[in-house]
């Protein structure tokens, strides 16, 4: 990584924890390291090789593909998870915990959030129990999350996964 001058984004500096290091395609080239604050927790890639990025307590970045310009920001809490559609439409959905411990496996309800392209807020839902991850499926417009709640038989504690399908609109499809 000394190799190549690290771009600096959003107050990181040169170091920075927080990065996104592009390789070319056969792995074998470093071509740019991007640092862009003081956590990456998550990235996705969208259908235009745009970076979203989590950064947990200071919020999520959606970079150019290059990862040299913020295109745009949000910092609706602590952002544990984002993923991107595969359309050219450019959706973004992003988990935001409620938890203060990005490693706990008890986060909370959290708050899903769904963003255009340019980054206006579509729309903002909760979760249920302790969620863990979001997955977007622009084709049919659904934000898919999982996570589990405890449960008790007979007084053994018991964990349940779980699988949501949400619309765009907040409005449960499965």
């Amino acid at each position: 990584l000394n190799s190549v001058t690290p771009t600096l984004l959003n107050g990181a500096t040169a170091s920075s924890d927080g990065a996104i290091v592009r390789l070319s395609t056969d792995g074998r080239s470093l071509l740019s390291v991007t640092r862009v604050g003081d956590r990456v927790l998550d990235l996705a890639i969208d259908a235009n090789d745009n970076i979203v990025v989590s950064l947990w307590q200071q919020g999520m970045l959606a970079l150019n593909p290059e990862a040299d310009m913020i295109r745009w920001q949000a910092t609706p809490g602590s952002v544990l998870r984002v993923d991107a559609g595969n359309g050219v439409s450019g959706e973004t959905a992003v988990l935001v915990t409620s938890s203060n411990d990005p490693d706990s496996s008890t986060p909370g309800n959290g708050t899903i959030l769904l963003y255009e392209a340019d980054g206006d807020l579509i729309d903002s839902f909760a979760g249920r129990h302790s969620t863990l991850d979001v997955c977007l499926d622009d084709a049919s417009q659904t934000v898919n999350y999982i996570g589990w709640r405890q449960a008790s038989v007979d007084g053994v504690p018991v964990q349940i996964a779980y699988l949501r399908g949400t619309a765009y609109d907040g409005s449960e499809k499965w």
